[in-house]
């Protein structure tokens, strides 16, 4: 083999070898390409993923202080709402000394509505108003009320309240859901 002979297949060889490696980087670029895109890929559909986790748990969060901001406000209403019912109580308690004449017939109604369910029954009152209770019947022991009555049986078992307070409590629903229509535009 002449020196010609082993530059050409010196050059042949290095043709072969930068072949080859040629072949293999691109094979490598290829692969570090591929393996990088997975990557990025999955960097991707994590970062979706946690932007949505976010999202929901933002969504959770803002729906949650709603609930509380629904929950407040609510319970300020019921507040007011019982403020009212207490401030009504405090006003019909005043009604004997500010409005005498109603008061008198609302007091005669609601024993003649006592005494026709209970005849004979004692009537239970407050001091101020033993001498209306006296109109319609035998007078018991006073009680504390801030009006109106209670008709008691003689043995003292059977009783028909017909108290300011036990009014409205009876009422209390109604009243309260009357109040809030009124006070704040709705149910």
């Amino acid at each position: 083999m002449g020196l010609e002979e082993l530059r050409k297949a010196i050059e042949d060889q290095a043709e072969k070898d930068e072949t080859a490696v040629l072949a293999d980087g691109k094979a490598e670029a290829s692969r570090i390409i591929e393996e990088a895109k997975q990557q990025a890929e999955e960097l991707v559909v994590k970062a979706r993923v946690e932007a949505e986790a976010a999202k929901k748990d933002e969504a959770r969060k803002i729906s949650s202080a709603n609930l509380r901001a629904r929950r407040i406000v609510a319970e300020a209403e019921e507040a007011v709402i019982e403020r009212t019912l207490s401030g009504l109580l405090a006003r019909l308690g005043k009604m004997h000394s500010t409005h005498k004449t109603e008061y008198a017939k609302a007091f005669g109604l609601l024993a003649k509505q006592a005494l026709t369910e209970m005849p004979g029954a004692k009537i239970r009152c407050a001091k101020r108003d033993a001498a209306l209770a006296k109109k319609f019947g035998k007078l018991g022991e006073p009680i504390e009320t801030a009006g109106g009555l209670l008709a008691e049986s003689t043995d003292g078992r059977i009783r028909i309240d017909n108290t300011f307070e036990s009014l409205i409590e009876e009422r209390r629903d109604a009243l309260k859901q009357e109040a809030h229509e009124l006070l704040f535009g709705g149910k």
